[in-house]
């Protein structure tokens, strides 16, 4: 660590330009994981390489666990077509007289 003061002598202790005060959320944690659900998979960026997700992972705080997906709630939501409306007594009895 390097240390500075306008004047030239030490005052202070700056962050070395290698490293950061920053913390990675755990929902990137959970995507990254082997295995995990993700598009593209496996989930990652340029800005994660070289870096030690565990040693920076920061946790949930208490409204985020509350709000946290459960595992029925994350997984792929079916293709299938959604089920068509009930025809309504207007559309059948203009089915029954010709007019629909």
């Amino acid at each position: 660590m390097e240390t500075a003061r306008l004047d030239g002598s030490s005052a202070f202790t700056t962050q070395p330009q290698n490293s950061t005060f920053e913390g990675i959320h755990a929902s990137l944690a959970d995507r990254h994981s082997p295995g995990a659900e993700s598009v593209p998979k496996p989930y990652d960026c340029p800005g994660l390489q070289g870096l030690d997700i565990d040693a920076k992972l920061v946790s949930l705080s208490a409204i985020e666990q509350q709000l946290r997906w459960g595992v029925a709630q994350v997984g792929i939501p079916p293709t299938a077509e959604p089920p068509r409306p009930r025809p309504t007594l207007l559309n059948r009895l203009l089915k029954d007289l010709g007019g629909g």
